[in-house]
């Protein structure tokens, strides 16, 4: 996304919260400040020089174990960025705030379905907070990525979980072969938010997805074909001791669409599909 941002003329900046992000930052031809997203007054004000914020920070580590703290942190974080674009007075255009959410526990398909209420998962109150800030001023949207998003050089977090675990106990596992979950790649995602702070109407929940929905048992199947190991369901409430936090993911089923966002930003996705990637990088680390 920087790149195409720098590429087309736009001035960028980034957070970055280790030496190794910063550097990274840096080399891509962005102005790097360093920070982390619980400095409320830092965003605030970097916030307030830019024209636009992309706000794709989540500590997804920390998941497992600090869950609803990150999310309240999140939350904090959307709130004083918000503050700061509406405070920015340079120009007449009305700024963008752009929050990178998830497709995951959407009621339904549509870019217009909400996400699930759920004490549980309380992610789903930064898209409300999100929404919330549009103002005159301020124009907000959503961005939700796919579970799985990839290019042939990267190994998504998710299927790593589900590595990890047939390595361990001997087969690749799977809880409902008819979950589904959509797929995207990088590119296509990082196409998607520049066509979104351009073109897409305020108020709105775009779906970065390209593949609508492949079975979690697909994932289960490629795992089992790279790693020579059986294919075998596992019993939901085994779910979480056998995959971690990924297990309560698994569960879900996610078909997602992308009809609406196509029409309200001109997107057409080009990149090639998950399996067409992993097929092409494998797993040799974990073999």
């Amino acid at each position: 996304m920087t790149n195409l941002l720098l590429a087309r003329g736009d001035t960028v900046a980034g957070l970055a919260r280790s030496p190794t992000s910063f550097e990274k930052v840096r080399k891509a031809g962005a102005r790097a400040i360093e920070g982390v997203w619980t400095e409320l007054d830092l965003l605030r004000a970097e916030a307030a020089k830019a024209d636009a914020v992309i706000h794709c920070a989540f500590r997804h580590e920390e998941m497992a174990t600090e869950y609803q703290r990150i999310c309240e942190e999140d939350r904090a974080a959307i709130k004083v960025m918000a503050e700061g674009l509406e405070s920015n007075e340079r120009g007449e255009k009305q700024k963008t705030l752009i929050y990178i959410s998830g497709t995951l526990s959407t009621t339904g398909p549509d870019e217009d379905d909400p996400k699930a209420v759920n004490d549980a998962l309380p992610r789903h109150l930064s898209e409300k907070v999100t929404f919330e800030a549009q103002s005159p001023k301020l124009r907000t949207l959503v961005v939700r990525l796919a579970p799985i998003v990839h290019d042939e050089d990267y190994l998504h977090d998710f299927l790593v979980q589900m590595i990890v675990a047939a390595k361990k106990y001997g087969y690749s596992g799977y809880l409902d072969a008819g979950n589904r979950w959509p797929s995207a790649h990088y590119d296509d995602v990082a196409e998607l938010c520049i066509l979104a702070l351009d073109k897409a109407p305020s108020g709105k929940a775009l779906h970065a997805v390209t593949e609508e929905g492949i079975s979690t048992k697909e994932h289960a199947e490629w795992i089992g074909e790279e790693l020579g190991v059986p294919i075998k369901t596992v019993p939901k409430g085994q779910a979480l001791s056998h995959f971690g936090f990924v297990g309560f993911l698994l569960g879900l089923d996610n078909y997602t669409t992308n009809k609406k966002t196509k029409v309200w930003t001109g997107w057409e996705p080009k990149g090639a599909t998950l399996f067409e990637d992993m097929r092409k990088r494998g797993i040799p680390e974990f073999k």
